[in-house]
């Protein structure tokens, strides 16, 4: 090839297809995210004299839970705090404020508003709520 010559036009690949469309895959960014791919990856185990497929977090916990119950202080104690944790997650997840905002009233009035219109060809003002209504459980003497 001379440096006055256009490259060549018959080249390896044909036009219009991209030989690794896909690309190159991304590598893991964080020692976390390893972590977690390791630990979600399934294993075969044997319970009550039977293999069964299950992720290795839940082999490890089923470990950790017959160690603890065969006596192992140590394991014991990691189990207990692990359930507590789980426990504390588990209610704090189920008392999240709900309720809605001022906006939410708002925007699903709307919503009601232009359901109406298109079902029934009628537009009729509605009264959005102007206060949003006490959670009950949410207690507290401010308001």
């Amino acid at each position: 090839m001379n440096e006055n010559e256009p490259p060549a036009r018959n080249g390896r690949f044909q036009k219009g297809v991209c030989p690794n469309p896909a690309g190159r895959p991304r590598k893991t960014r964080s020692v976390s995210a390893a972590i977690l791919k390791a630990a979600n990856e399934t294993v075969t185990a044997n319970e009550n004299g039977k293999k069964r497929r299950m992720r290795k977090i839940e082999a490890t916990a089923a470990q950790v839970a017959n160690k603890g119950m065969q006596g192992d202080l140590r394991a014991g104690k990691m189990l207990i705090d692990y359930v507590a944790k789980a426990e504390e997650e588990k209610a704090a997840a189920d008392n999240q404020d709900t309720a809605l905002t001022q906006s939410d009233l708002e925007i699903a009035a709307r919503v009601v508003d232009r359901v109406v219109f298109v079902m029934f060809g009628k537009r009729e003002p509605r009264a959005v709520a102007t206060k949003v209504p006490p959670n009950p459980e949410i207690q507290g003497d401010s308001v």
